[in-house]
This record gives C-alpha cells, sequence and structure tokens, in this order.
C-alpha cells in the first residue's frame, strides 16, 4: 500500500501494480495515478489542472476533491466519491449504474467510464456547499 498525506507538490505521477493508493490533504498541479490491481482512494484534494485515474481491477474513491478536469476509469471496479464544485460529466458504462448530478456545461469537465469487465457502478452526488473559511481552488 502507497499512502501520501498533507502535501503540496507540482505534478504527481503515481504507479502501482498491487496494493492501495491513498491520497489526503494534497494541493497540486495535476495527478496521474494508475494502479493494477487495487483500489485508488483521493480526500481533500485540490488541482489546478487535471486529475487522471485509471484502474484495472479495484475501484475509485474520492471525497472533497476538485480540479478543472477530472477523469476515472476502471475496468471493472466501482468509481464514487463527491466533487467540490459542479462539472460537465461525461458518464459510460458498460453495466451496472450510473448516478451523477445535473451537467453544467459552463464547467470544468469530470469523465467517467466503469468498464466491460464488471459491475460498472458509478456516481457523484451533488457537491456541498461551499463553506467560509473551508478549502477553495
Amino acid at each position: 500500500n502507497m499512502e501520501i498525506t498533507a502535501s503540496a507538490c507540482g505534478e504527481q505521477s503515481i504507479t502501482a501494480i498491487s496494493g492501495d493508493v491513498s491520497l489526503q490533504n494534497i494541493k497540486g498541479t495535476s495527478l496521474n495515478a494508475r494502479n493494477t490491481s487495487g483500489e485508488i482512494i483521493i480526500g481533500d484534494a485540490l488541482y489546478s489542472e487535471n486529475v487522471l485515474c485509471h484502474t484495472v481491477s479495484g475501484e475509485i474513491q474520492f471525497t472533497g476533491l476538485d480540479s478543472e478536469m477530472l477523469e476515472f476509469l476502471s475496468t471493472s471496479g466501482d468509481v464514487s466519491g463527491n466533487l467540490l464544485s459542479p462539472k460537465n460529466f461525461i458518464v459510460d458504462t458498460n453495466s451496472g449504474y450510473a448516478s451523477f448530478p445535473p451537467s453544467d456545461e459552463s464547467a470544468g469537465t469530470c469523465h467517467c467510464h466503469a468498464g466491460p469487465a464488471g459491475p460498472g457502478r458509478a456516481g457523484c452526488p451533488p457537491p456541498p456547499p461551499l463553506i467560509a473559511g473551508g478549502l477553495s481552488p
């Protein structure tokens, strides 16, 4: 397992073969996280440009995440979480279900694909209201 906590960085690139990848309390420019057979878990993270998360047989979970562009791809696992701001959602599931709030076409893009080999569930609840003094991009 790999865990990164409380970090300020530019670009992050993380590749794992097995085990979970956990990123907590991160501020950065971009994230490219790939995992073959484990989960990608992101909490309270702000990236100014993009977030790309790809798994083959693991779930992608996120809370308090935001970036201008997000892409989540899981071949056989679920994708779930909540974002800090509205997005233009592009969702593709080959089986299972997808649940997302209404898209905002003027916002950044969130592309989510839950894959052909598994149950393929994908979902994001609406973003929470912004709180003064809280995280902001």
